[in-house]
This record gives C-alpha cells, structure tokens and sequence, in this order.
C-alpha cells in the first residue's frame, strides 16, 4: 500500500469522524456508505499486499532450501566418491600383494623354505638351512637358497628386511642369545655381498625366547634351530578424507 494512499484514507476517516461527531444532516448516509467503499478497498489492498509478501517470503525460503539441499547433496556425493576411489585403491593394493606373495612363495622349493604372510609382512622361514652346532658360518651350498631370498627382497624394492636368528633350548640362555644373532648377522652380511642393501637390512636375535616347537625332541630342536626373514614392505598410503 503506497504512503499516498494510506494518508488520504487517514484523512477521509479523519474527516468522517469529524462529520459523526457533527451529525451532518443529510451528508451522513453518503459518508457513511463512502467510508464502508474505502474501508473494503483498504482491507483489499491490505490482503493483496500481504498476500505478495507472503509469497515472496516463501519463494525465498524455497530457493534457500534448494540451495541448502543442493550443497549437501553435493557434499554427501563427494564423500561416496572419495571412499569409493579410497575403497577400490584398497582392494587393487590388496590384489597386488597377494600377486606378489604368491611370486614370493613360488621362488622356493619346499625343502627350501616355508612363506607365510602376517598383515601385509611376508615371512620366509628357511628350512633348508643349517649351521654346524655353536658355529654362525653360511657355507657355499646355500648361495642358490640366497638368490632366491635376494629376489624375493626385490618383489618391494622399498621394503625393510629384518632377519632373525632363533636357536632351541640347550644351552645357556646368553650363549643361545649370542649365537642366534650372530647366525642372523652372517646372512645379513651373506645377503649384503649379494647386492641387497645394507641399509634395508637388520639381524636381531632372539636366542631361544620364540620356540615354534617342542624343545624335548630332536625334531622339535632342529625347528626351533632357524632364521626368519621378515619382508616389511613400505606400502603406499590412502590418502585421508578432508
């Protein structure tokens, strides 16, 4: 409703109840039934106007819901996208190791050595390896075994690789302790004049502390007299969602 017209009806209503409290004679009915018109108009322009601002007011909060809701669709759809790329990047790098476990384990003949798979770690347990009682010394029969143990190391050229020495019971606990690293240190040493690097490796010993088998038998002895060569590959990480 314009200012104008809001001033003439004040004015007209002004000027009719100036008239009623006068009783003006024969000009009544006629303000009357003029005051009736311009009130209806009034109340109509009122209802107009309303109705406009309602309208505009609803078509502003619609336009802010779609807007609302497009950004969180949009939202939402991004995070499905990131964990589905983040999920198949998982079951390719999955699909990847367990290729290169099984070329880890097809490098060896089974009286060679035995590969297992911890998580992501590849163990090679070399059965077929032996050393003289109390001694650490590699003999030249085993320059075979170790190529292979050299190619395996290179299935992840990124990969650390731990070896370790673990001996059975008889003995003193720091005598088994002492041997078992020195044996895990002739095949570090043995592996490194082969061409894997030094610095990829580490020799630890674990003397007789991890027994796989029992120590009252020969054969439970002669398992728990081995080296371990643990494959710790350095995988790529998925990156996190933001």
């Amino acid at each position: 409703m314009t200012r104008k017209k809001l001033m003439t009806a004040a004015f007209v209503i002004g000027a009719l109840a100036v008239s009623d409290a006068a009783d003006a004679g024969p000009f009544r009915r006629v303000w009357e039934r003029r005051k009736s018109e311009i009130s209806s108009e009034l109340r109509s322009e009122l209802a107009t106007e309303t109705k406009a601002i309602d309208e505009k007011l609803q078509a502003q909060s619609k336009q802010r819901l779609d807007e609302e809701s497009a950004k969180l669709t949009n939202q939402v759809q991004g995070e499905i996208n990131t964990l589905r790329q983040r999920t198949s990047d998982q079951v390719a790098a999955e699909a990847r190791i367990r290729e290169q476990f099984t070329s880890i384990e097809n490098m060896f003949d089974r009286d060679q050595a035995r590969v297992s798979r911890e998580g992501n770690r590849m163990i090679i347990r070399l059965v077929g390896l032996t050393f003289q009682s109390g001694q650490a010394e590699i003999r030249p029969a085993y320059r075979e075994l170790f190529e292979k143990v050299k190619a395996a190391t290179e299935v992840f050229p990124r990969s650390q690789v731990v070896i370790e020495g673990h001996t059975d019971s008889y003995g003193s606990d720091d005598a088994n302790l002492a041997l078992s690293r020195k044996r895990a240190e002739a095949v570090s040493a043995y592996l490194a004049q082969l061409g894997v690097p030094a610095l990829r490796m580490s020799a630890v010993g674990y003397g007789e502390t991890q027994p796989i088998a029992n120590n009252d038998t020969e054969q439970g002895r002669a398992r728990n007299r081995r080296i371990d060569i643990i494959i710790e590959p350095q995988l790529e990480s998925t990156p996190a969602a933001q």
